[in-house]
């Protein structure tokens, strides 16, 4: 990703699963061309038949957790931010820890 040009890094932590898009399941969205996390589909192992939904929150690991953050930072040169932070005290964790940014939200 840095090589192609990319800046940042925004991890998303306020949705460890996706909300239930009834519209991707009477769709039953399937995605076409590579895989994200090649290997998987051969192996069963993304559910797809509830659509995007549950296909995309196979990918979202809802351990991630404050201990994580020295390990991102470690792995890119890019600026890493937090979207989804809930709180003002999780908004300073994420000053004290020292992320570029991040954005409150609740959806």
């Amino acid at each position: 990703l840095e090589a192609a040009g990319v800046k940042a890094l925004f991890v998303t932590v306020d949705a460890p699963q996706l909300g239930r898009r009834e519209k991707d399941m009477r769709n039953k969205f399937t995605q076409q061309g590579s895989d994200v996390q090649t290997g998987d589909e051969d192996e069963g192992e993304v559910d797809r038949s509830q659509g995007a939904t549950r296909a995309i929150s196979s990918y979202i690991d809802p351990g991630l957790c404050w201990d994580d953050v020295p390990w991102l930072k470690s792995i890119t040169s890019m600026k890493v931010l937090l979207k989804g932070v809930q709180c003002a005290e999780d908004a300073v964790m994420a000053y004290k820890a020292g992320l570029a940014g991040c954005v409150l939200s609740n959806h």
